[in-house]
């Protein structure tokens, strides 16, 4: 069971950079045994929680050409246009790659804010992979 005060220390170790494996190894430290699966499942479940005006982190502070935080996604008006749903290409491409490693939209959304701090719902990703199967993208 995870407690508001861990709750409080993950997300204080995450605004300083640490990533999750550095975040598990501190909290056993601190004498909290979390693996960094664990920390992570706990960083994604905070962030689909969090107002969308609030960002958890410096990496998730917007950039030009990433995620546009719309929940639905936006429809692309030209369909093989992946700026309407507000993703850059190289967004899009990283997610295609990681549906072909058989990952679950939820595990691509842990990996893509891990790797980049974008955080993306479940049902943006599933857009995405659905769009390039129809030819879309």
């Amino acid at each position: 069971m995870i407690t508001p005060d861990t709750d409080e220390e993950i997300n204080r170790l995450k605004s300083k950079g640490l990533d999750s494996l550095q975040i598990s190894a501190e909290l056993a430290r601190q004498g909290t045994m979390l693996t960094w699966q664990g920390v992570r499942r706990r960083l994604a479940f905070n962030a689909r929680k969090m107002p969308k005006d609030i960002h958890q982190s410096p990496l998730a502070e917007p950039r030009p050409h990433g995620l546009q935080r719309s929940y639905p996604a936006i429809m692309p008006v030209l369909p093989r246009q992946v700026e309407g749903l507000g993703l850059s290409l190289d967004l899009a491409e990283r997610i295609i790659a990681l549906n072909g490693q058989k990952l679950s939209p939820h595990s691509i959304s842990d990996v893509l804010e891990e790797e980049s701090g974008t955080i993306l719902s479940e049902n943006q990703i599933r857009e995405i992979i659905v769009r390039k199967a129809r030819g879309e993208i």
